[in-house]
């Protein structure tokens, strides 16, 4: 058998604590490194994002190759080291572009509050540090109606498309799923959003 040496001949106790040194004096050491970057750091992070949203940190990154400082180990600064200093230095700083899922989960809620929302309406009304372009607004609001139309077989067999009108169709379609032999009256008088209901839409959901 080989023999063992150093650390390996300690105890499992001892090689813990030595190890837990070890870990302390690196992470003293990045602080330090964190802390001697402050201040561009800190310049970097506030600078202004695409559309007036807080920077990205990659965006950031840039800004600091761009005036020719190096990072700590010499080389140019990639977005996650601007990051993780950051995150050393205490600097809450949000992200420069918010996730599809947080976005949608924001959408979704204005849809809800006012189903014929446009993407101006939404985007207006968007909440938060980020704002919300025009293009992704719409996209957002596509996904929402698609993802609500998808529940409702009759709204598939009518070919009805998706838009501002799409949470009306459906609840045309609920309400005849529940009452069959309702006529168009009797379902627009069950329906609180009365304007540009087009009876048709009951037509073919008869069908």
């Amino acid at each position: 058998m080989g023999k063992q040496f150093g650390l390996q001949c300690r105890s499992k106790a001892e090689q813990r604590r030595v190890s837990a040194l070890g870990r302390a004096v690196l992470v003293r050491e990045a602080n330090e490194r964190a802390e001697a970057y402050r201040a561009p750091i800190e310049w970097a992070l506030r600078q202004t994002g695409r559309d007036g949203a807080p920077i990205a940190f990659r965006v950031a990154a840039n800004a600091l190759n761009d005036r020719g400082l190096s990072s700590p180990f010499g080389q140019r600064w990639p977005g996650h080291a601007i990051q993780r200093m950051a995150r050393r230095l205490g600097i809450q700083h949000p992200l420069g572009y918010m996730p599809n899922a947080d976005v949608y989960a924001r959408v979704k809620a204005l849809s809800r509050a006012d189903p014929l929302y446009t993407p101006p309406q939404v985007v207006a009304r968007f909440q938060g540090d980020h704002r919300l372009g025009l293009e992704r607004a719409g996209q957002m609001l596509k996904r929402v109606r698609l993802a609500a139309a998808r529940g409702y077989r009759k709204y598939r067999r009518c070919g009805w498309t998706v838009d501002r009108w799409t949470a009306t169709r459906i609840r045309i379609a609920t309400i005849l799923t529940q009452h069959p032999t309702y006529t168009g009256r009797q379902v627009l008088a069950r329906l609180t959003h009365l304007h540009r209901v087009r009876l048709i839409w009951v037509w073919q959901g008869h069908g």
